[in-house]
């Protein structure tokens, strides 16, 4: 029995391995394939990831994801709802949510250990400029990737048009922009893990 368990956690990893690198490689084809399926195991494990990035450096940062997680599955619901009248595919939304997660997690990872491989504040030689472009470079590019998942996620949650899918995440702003500045104000989070 104990076996089994390892062996199906094993082949989970292996998956999300093989999945994250269809993410980078063709991010399309991979979140439809993903949307098709939806497995419980991957999806514990990717919510499992960010838990223990929360536990590492802030757990009270858990529930600000929590409600940021709950807010987007609250309005996708309605949204889903009024288009398609039918309830929301649960499983495949979370999994597909979980997986956009892949360069929040990189973004969030990378900044904590350069905090201390580089501590701020950083100098105005040219290493310390050099540094600063490169990370807004990389954190750009992060930030295309994320936007290229989360819309990719929409639209698969929803399966629905261009347009809808952006009107869907346009939705989504206020509530989340308002939780943000809760989290900032209190001293929770600076940036949000979304």
């Amino acid at each position: 029995m104990f076996s089994q368990i390892f062996a199906r956690i094993f082949a989970d990893i292996i998956v999300l391995i093989s999945r994250w690198i269809g993410l980078v490689v063709r991010p399309y084809a991979t979140m439809r394939t993903i949307a098709k399926e939806g497995d419980r195991g991957q999806l514990l494990l990717l919510w499992l990831f960010s838990f223990l990035y929360f536990l590492f450096t802030n757990p009270n940062r858990i529930i600000i994801f929590l409600l940021h997680m709950g807010w987007i599955l609250l309005v996708l619901s309605l949204m889903h709802w009024r288009l398609a009248r039918s309830r929301l595919p649960l499983l495949p939304t979370l999994t597909l949510f979980a997986y956009s997660l892949l360069p929040t997690q990189i973004w969030f990872i990378t900044n904590y250990m350069l905090s201390y491989l580089l501590p701020p504040p950083r100098t105005l030689s040219l290493a310390g400029q050099i540094f600063s472009v490169l990370f807004i470079g990389f954190s750009i590019s992060l930030l295309l990737w994320k936007i290229i998942l989360l819309y990719l996620a929409v639209r698969y949650s929803l399966r629905q048009p261009f347009y809808r899918v952006v009107y869907t995440i346009v939705l989504c702003v206020p509530g989340l922009m308002a939780m943000s500045y809760v989290a900032y104000v209190l001293g929770i989070a600076k940036v949000p893990y979304l």
